[in-house]
């Protein structure tokens, strides 16, 4: 794209799973992952806490900015055209860090530098994210705003931005099959689409592998013999486990339109999905030889249940690569600044 910088990135993020998920950004040399960079403890609550008056708080405030900064500084000291610009991606939860003074500190301390926040989930009605966004305040302590789901992209104003597929371990890698359909996930407000998913599959023979979180007390007695609640496993126990499924079944949340890491994990491990996401057909990574979208299982033809999955072209996959990933970031920079320059 036209007038596109490059930067090297530095991308911060708390859960565990985006760890895995930006592993291979390390190995491009563009980029360094810092879990929480951020300073922890008494100084970080008396810089933010909405119970001490703003003006108390803010030496504390300077100093958590000012040390922050120091976290960052030694972080970029590894990459090695000390030259270019630095670009920060951060989770929601530093919008509010940003908007404190946060934002300002890094533009002082790093001059040329852009930080872009992701919205990974949806964004919840009246939370303080989304009235961050609707009133502009989250505008203002971001150089760019971006979300996974591409139908809040278009309600909130933000830009569309697909996340990286997740570096694989050799023993994800080397798993051997137990099931046909392996679903993993919290049930939330999905309970009665997982039990009708788990009656039609298994009742046409497919073995199923359904590992459910916060079963409502209520409704563990309808659970059928079978069906897993496991104890909490890391991200890299849950790709352990996935890839011993054959088909990886997807039910959306929420009226979620956006690509979920469900199909970044299915196509760099070679798997069929199945997907209740209508929205799935545009996404860069869809291949209609091994992703079906259905309104009920048993929409899904055997033949396509039965087949083996065929090999995903190098396209798809470089689609959700780290390299990738990192350029849309950087076409997003360019297109935002383009509409102001």
């Amino acid at each position: 794209m036209s007038g596109r910088v490059s930067y090297d990135h530095i991308i911060c993020f708390t859960e565990d799973y985006y760890r895995v998920m930006f592993a291979d950004c390390e190995k491009t040399g563009r980029a360094v992952y810092l879990k929480d960079p951020f300073p922890r403890g008494l100084l970080r609550r008396l810089a933010f806490s909405p119970k001490i008056p703003r003006p108390v708080r803010r030496p504390f405030l300077r100093l958590f900015c000012e040390r922050t900064a120091g976290l960052l500084k030694k972080a970029a000291e590894g990459f090695r055209d000390q030259s270019k610009p630095l670009c920060f991606t951060l989770s929601r939860r530093s919008l509010g860090m940003l908007s404190e003074g946060l934002y300002d500190a890094l533009k002082k301390s790093f001059p040329g530098s852009r930080t872009v926040v992701v919205f990974t989930d949806l964004l919840a009605r009246e939370s303080r994210f989304e009235k961050m966004v609707t009133e502009g305040r989250a505008e203002s302590c971001a150089d760019l705003l971006c979300t996974f789901d591409p139908g809040e992209a278009e309600k909130y104003g933000l830009t569309y931005l697909e996340l990286p597929a997740p570096g694989l371990s050799e023993r994800v890698i080397s798993a051997e099959e137990e099931w046909d359909v392996v679903f993993i996930g919290r049930v939330k407000d999905r309970f009665d689409k997982i039990m009708r998913a788990w009656n039609d599959l298994s009742a046409r023979g497919l073995r199923c592998g359904f590992f459910l979180y916060d079963v409502p007390e209520e409704r563990r007695g309808e659970l059928p013999e079978g069906m897993i609640m496991p104890e909490w496993m890391s991200y890299g126990e849950y790709l352990e486990r996935e890839a011993k499924g054959r088909i990886i079944l997807e039910i959306v949340q929420g009226g979620s339109t956006g690509s979920t890491l469900r199909v970044n994990e299915a196509v760099m491990m070679g798997k069929k999905l199945i997907s209740d996401n209508p929205h799935l057909k545009n996404s860069a990574a869809w291949d209609e030889n091994n992703m079906f979208v259905f309104k009920d299982t048993g929409d899904i033809p055997d033949g396509f249940l039965f087949s083996p999955a065929e090999e995903y072209s190098e396209k798809t996959k470089n689609s959700l690569s780290a390299e990738a990933f990192m350029d849309r970031v950087e076409e997003g920079l360019a297109s935002k600044e383009a509409v102001f320059t």
